[in-house]
């Protein structure tokens, strides 16, 4: 199967929606080797059209750090349902657990593994706890040093160095 040519593919984006359907294919957690083969196109194809264009290539790069943040909440959703899980949820009032098909999507989306038996073990809430608090900044790691440094060392140093290093 031929690959598409340019001419081709710019009035395939443009009925598209214009450039506009790349950009929000790319925001929304997309990329342009998917697009590319929906398209039967070559990706330097779709890149050389973008970089020909500064607004376009102004567009795309905004689209990636969008797609960066799309990336964080997505993992962070992902984090909320391993931390979050409420193992009540898997065990009926008779006091039977549950099958995969009956479990909640939330708590689904919790299972670490399923055995051969059919037990069920879920992920570890406690890690996935601390990457959530890394992810949102609250983990401040301190590191403790310990050591001597007088004044005359600070002096001593600041000489030893070269001008152009200052």
């Amino acid at each position: 199967m031929s690959k598409m040519p340019i001419s081709k593919l710019k009035s395939q984006v443009t009925v598209k929606g214009d450039f506009e359907s790349i950009i929000r294919h790319i925001s929304n957690g997309g990329s342009l080797t998917q697009l590319s083969k929906m398209w039967n196109c070559d990706y330097s194809e779709i890149m050389r059209m973008i970089r020909a264009d500064k607004e376009k290539l102004a567009a795309y790069q905004a689209a990636i750090e969008d797609r960066k943040e799309w990336a964080r909440e997505r993992i962070f959703e992902e984090l909320q349902y391993m931390g979050n899980y409420n193992i009540k949820d898997a065990v009926r009032p008779d006091g039977t657990m549950k099958t995969i098909m009956e479990l909640p999507e939330d708590l689904s989306r919790s299972i670490k593994e399923v055995d051969v038996d059919g037990s069920i073990k879920f992920q570890d809430k406690l890690k996935a706890l601390d990457q959530k608090q890394k992810l949102l900044g609250l983990n401040i790691e301190k590191v403790e040093l310990s050591g001597k440094l007088t004044l005359a060392d600070i002096i001593i140093g600041a000489k030893a160095l070269k001008d152009d290093e200052l």
